[in-house]
């Protein structure tokens, strides 16, 4: 009776980490599935020269994740990190394209997210449990070197994110002005 009880609290924890991955799925699907629409019902897709260059540089982050994998990337993969930013990149650089005419700077701000996203991906070094620290495709393993490209990395990261927030209250922001126009049109 007693080993029936020790066994609850087991059987509690991996019924609850198993709703927590199910959960964390879920939501993740859920996100890419709003997003598709997204592009879907913007007609996103028109912008043929800015769908390659993304999907270039996606293709370049997917391969510096492949061949640096250790444990920060496994980290990073296990908590959909390299799932969800591409995704991200991939949407906010669509939705850039169609209205740079629009907004005189997003074609410069667009420009300096897209190379520091892929300086992110190139510069992130990795690290396993025996040997130095790698970067850049697991050519270059120097320990010395390494820490300017942490440095490369850390810059390039927190300028990616800065722009993407910028650019995301630049769409806002030109959201509000297209409602206000349509808004003073109806007044007439």
């Amino acid at each position: 009776m007693t080993n029936s009880f020790m066994a609850l609290p087991v059987i509690f924890s991996w019924l609850t980490n198993i709703l927590m991955r199910f959960v964390f799925v879920a939501l993740v699907a859920f996100v890419i599935i709003k997003l598709t629409t997204f592009v879907k019902k913007r007609q996103l897709l028109s912008n043929k020269k800015v769908l390659c260059i993304s999907l270039a540089c996606i293709f370049v982050a997917t391969m510096s994740l492949i061949f640096n994998i250790g444990w920060l990337r496994v980290i990073m993969v296990w908590t959909l990190i390299p799932v969800m930013q591409p995704i991200l990149f991939l949407v906010t650089n669509l939705y850039a394209a169609k209205h740079m005419d629009k907004i005189k700077s997003l074609k410069f701000i667009n420009t300096i997210f897209i190379i520091t996203y892929v300086l992110f991906w190139i510069f992130l070094p990795d690290f396993g449990d025996v040997g130095p620290s790698y970067f850049f495709f697991n050519l270059v393993r120097n320990d010395d070197i390494v820490s300017v490209a942490l440095a490369i990395t850390a810059v390039a990261g927190i300028a990616h994110f800065a722009l993407f927030v910028i650019q995301i209250i630049q769409f806002v922001r030109l959201k509000k002005s297209r409602k206000g126009e349509k808004e003073y049109d109806g007044n007439d």
